[in-house]
């Protein structure tokens, strides 16, 4: 896997740019693709799949599922209507919700293989479960019990051959553990390790850059979040490395020309 891999977060197959910023990603040595199914509503997915159908390259291929919004607000209530996926889930605006339910994770797995144009992945991540507790009356108990539920259906996908690993991608994986929207990785390890013994919880993703540096805090024992996660044998892998999130709102750490007719 390459050290550097391709955010696909608003990328689409309606773009030409976009197809061709992916072939060159390819064809520089990037081995590693990072997407969601909410990513422009899968339109991230859809592309990713259009331009490795013809080519020869084979990256690892990221996805992850949580999100409900845009075409998945239409998913979500024909599961429910169907007694499906109605347990758990995390409502937070009319346009936004939030499930890891095993029911969602079914339907969502399906979905993206689809759109990627393959038969299994390579990571599956739970995205941002943390949402949970942002709810009023939420509790870390609960986040954790429907954390080891969702695990227990990725093992099952795994045993299906429709994923070969899995992981979660959390923002406050870095926040200080006394926070109560943090996700504490021994917790979550622990999670994993009640599942299966030789369970396949591999990755974690979380939020690092030149201003973000909460991974290397030493709230594990002396340890960061990094070397922690070496200890279990876990690889990591950073999202936001070119903008942060401050207390003046989002800050970009990268700046590129704009066409002014746009």
């Amino acid at each position: 896997m390459s050290k550097l891999g391709f955010g696909a977060y608003r990328i689409s197959h309606r773009s030409d740019e976009h197809k061709e910023a992916l072939k060159a990603a390819l064809g520089a040595g990037v081995t590693l693709i990072d997407t969601s199914a909410n990513y422009t509503d899968g339109e991230s997915e859809s592309l990713i799949g259009e331009v490795l159908k013809d080519s020869e390259h084979k990256p690892f291929l990221v996805s992850k599922v949580g999100y409900i919004q845009g075409p998945n607000l239409k998913v979500i209530k024909e599961l429910n209507d169907a007694g499906k996926a109605t347990e758990d889930l995390v409502e937070i605006s009319d346009d936004l919700k939030h499930s890891i339910h095993p029911d969602f994770i079914e339907d969502q797995i399906h979905r993206s293989l689809e759109r990627l144009c393959v038969k299994n992945l390579d990571i599956y991540l739970l995205h941002n479960p943390e949402y949970y507790l942002k709810t009023e009356g939420s509790s870390k108990e609960e986040y954790y019990k429907r954390i080891k539920k969702a695990f227990d259906k990725m093992e099952d996908l795994v045993d299906r051959g429709l994923i070969n690993s899995y992981g979660i991608s959390s923002n406050t994986f870095v926040d200080p553990k006394e926070d109560h929207e943090s996700t504490d990785l021994d917790i979550v390890v622990g999670a994993a390790r009640s599942v299966r013994k030789n369970h396949n919880f591999k990755y974690i993703q979380f939020p690092m850059n030149v201003l973000e540096m909460g991974a290397l805090e030493r709230q594990y024992e002396g340890d960061n979040l990094i070397e922690r996660a070496q200890t279990f044998g876990l690889k990591t892998i950073i999202n936001r490395p070119l903008n942060c999130f401050t207390e003046q709102g989002l800050l970009r750490l990268a700046t590129y020309s704009v066409d002014e007719r746009y």
